[in-house]
């Protein structure tokens, strides 16, 4: 009896050790990367200070997050945004307004000089809408001119359809809502710079 019942121990040990040694998936880290227009800064043009977009809840985290229903929110269990998405929009909206043919500057902060302009804002959804088998992307934007004068505050959002099931069917339809979303952009933000600098 005695037998019996170690043998049953050393059968659960070894069974649970196999779980523990089991190799679990790598996470793959994921970036967006939009179309960006062609073009380049303009000589003479002003310049432009881009801040780090801030990212409301549950979106500011490195976690891709997903859409399973009306209200329900869940995360990917494999992949993550190699930078959380306030950073990664921002930076790609930085790449954008340098090839706008719009500034003769565009850098972050902290920089040697004053800029003309700041941009600002927020990422207000970045999403797999499962259900609507669809990548959301909502980004807010406010152009300010010295000294914090409103000069234009949008919100963009853009959706596009996901044709698969796989994390590799979403992120080219995310990064073509985020390419969406930074021309309609980049186009008010031309409209504001023909205004008089501060004007309502």
């Amino acid at each position: 009896m005695k037998t019996r019942i170690a043998t049953l121990i050393v059968a659960a040990l070894l069974a649970g050790c196999g779980g523990l040694t089991h190799e679990t998936r790598p996470t793959v880290w994921l970036a967006l990367e939009p179309a960006l227009p062609q073009g380049g800064m303009r000589a003479g043009g002003p310049a432009v200070e881009v801040r780090r977009f801030a990212a409301t809840p549950p979106f500011d985290t490195d976690r891709v997050v997903t859409r399973e229903g009306e209200s329900r929110w869940g995360f990917a269990v494999y992949h993550r945004w190699a930078v959380p998405p306030g950073e990664m929009v921002a930076a790609r909206l930085l790449e954008a307004l340098g090839r706008l043919d719009l500034f003769g500057a565009v850098f972050t902060p902290p920089a040697p000089l004053d800029a003309d302009y700041r941009l600002s804002g927020a990422v207000r959804g970045l999403w797999w809408d499962r259900q609507e088998k669809s990548a959301v992307v909502e980004i807010e934007a406010a152009l300010t001119t010295r000294p914090d004068r409103l000069q234009g505050f949008w919100v963009k959002r853009a959706t596009v359809p996901v044709p698969g099931e796989s994390v590799e069917d979403f992120l080219p339809a995310a990064s073509a809502a985020l390419s969406q979303a930074i021309a309609e952009l980049g186009t008010d933000v031309a409209g504001a710079l023909a205004r008089p600098r501060g004007a309502e």
